[in-house]
């Protein structure tokens, strides 16, 4: 959500929209997971620091938390095994990209 009037533009904060124990299990959840797991940590370093459009760490907690309903979602669809490998994909490192 964006703090804005006339001329002026403010900083963006979170929305607190939407259900409110659901946006709080799925914080502590996202919580847990980058205290536990590596690949959340590291993809937690890539939206803090990545030079284009860098995230503040309550929004790339945000932005996990929605990256965990998404594997969670994966998971229960198609039946398969949890793999850090196929996690880790949408980091985008210097220098893989295609040209």
């Amino acid at each position: 959500m964006e703090n804005r009037s006339g001329k002026h533009k403010g900083m963006s904060q979170l929305s607190r929209r939407g259900r409110k124990r659901l946006r709080k299990v799925l914080y502590l959840a996202a919580m847990s997971s980058l205290k536990s797991n590596a690949e959340m940590r590291a993809i937690h370093r890539y939206f803090t620091t990545r030079e284009k459009n860098p995230l503040r760490k309550m929004q790339s907690l945000m932005a996990i938390a929605a990256k965990l309903i998404r594997v969670f979602f994966g998971i229960l669809r198609s039946g398969k095994a949890y793999d850090p490998e196929r996690l880790l994909r949408d980091i985008r490192r210097p220098g893989t990209e295609a040209a």
